[in-house]
């Protein structure tokens, strides 16, 4: 990786697209912090453990950007390809971002670190989560195989596939049986909306 980020260092559309992919990472990053001091303080109603909360998506974001870093994984590809992943890398990091941040932003106070209901919360289903049920969630997952697409990487593609991807379904699960007791109208939105990645309609 390094010797791939010191070619695009010499090349100013490579230096360009360096920046923008850090400037998302460290823009999603900033938004989780805000998240935490936003959070509410409200009476928790139901609360449920589980083993996927903030820290541990952290702990496999620096696994997986040590992967990245030490180029361990690089598939080597043809130029032509490399440009096509370049590409289809770099928007799926852009649009991850955008995601994360809106179903934030459209959460508000909801948002918890834990799996958890709060007395006072409210059923959110605007924004991005008219697109999927879980757009955080979701939103990471396209981040991470934008990663290993950028930089080519398939280890860093294997690790989000089958470490990260069951993860986050797993908390999905978690907190879909909390709303689904909840509320009523959950049922039906679940069946209109995707988990993780949006329904293909007919």
């Amino acid at each position: 990786m390094k010797a791939l980020l010191d070619a695009w260092a010499l090349d100013p559309f490579g230096t360009a697209v360096s920046l923008v992919v850090a400037g998302c990472v460290v823009s999603v990053l900033v938004s989780v912090l805000l998240n935490f001091l936003s959070a509410q303080r409200g009476v928790q109603k139901q609360e449920e453990k589980s083993i996927v909360v903030t820290s541990t998506m952290l702990a496999f974001f620096l696994v997986y950007y040590a992967v990245l870093r030490l180029g361990v994984g690089v598939v080597p590809v043809a130029r032509a390809l490399e440009m096509i992943l370049l590409v289809l890398g770099v928007g799926l990091i852009v649009l991850g971002t955008v995601v994360n941040i809106w179903g934030r932003a459209s959460l508000g106070g909801n948002w918890a670190d834990k799996v958890t209901l709060y007395e006072n919360q409210t059923l959110v289903t605007a924004g991005p989560f008219k697109m999927v049920r879980h757009p955080l969630y979701a939103s990471l997952i396209w981040m991470f195989v934008g990663g290993a697409f950028f930089l080519h990487n398939g280890l860093a593609l294997l690790l989000t596939l089958a470490v990260f991807l069951p993860f986050m379904t797993y908390r999905a699960r978690q907190e879909e049986r909390l709303l689904s007791g909840r509320y009523p109208e959950y049922a039906r939105y679940r069946g209109e909306v995707g988990m993780l990645f949006p329904k293909v309609r007919r």
